[in-house]
């Protein structure tokens, strides 16, 4: 059996007004896991508060906030996704990987 053309597997490919509405959906609806994944790969345990700016195939820009500090940063994805469903697969599997470091950071520590 043949595999499904590309775009089927993939979605429709991630142009910028594509982007703009994934970066609105997860500041909308997903900030407790953009804020999971900072916190998990990149040293801003300070962090409360997180902003997605921008995202692309290649990863997603954030900026995190805590008391008086702010930093960006970038969360880069192992490998380009392509795609928005392909985008969709590497952020579910990014953040269920953050959680995992999480709670294996927070288990260690007891």
């Amino acid at each position: 059996m043949a595999n499904p053309p590309s775009e089927e597997r993939d979605g429709a490919p991630l142009t910028a007004r594509l982007q703009g509405a994934i970066a609105k959906h997860l500041n909308d609806d997903h900030l407790e896991e953009m804020l999971i994944c900072a916190k998990a790969n990149a040293d801003v345990d300070w962090a409360e508060e997180v902003k997605v700016l921008g995202v692309d195939a290649l990863g997603v820009d954030l900026e995190v906030k805590g008391g008086d500090r702010l930093q960006s940063l970038r969360l880069t994805f192992p490998e380009s996704a392509k795609g928005v469903l392909g985008l969709r697969r590497t952020l579910e599997k990014t953040i269920a990987e953050s959680r995992d470091k999480i709670k294996a950071s927070t288990e260690f520590q007891e």
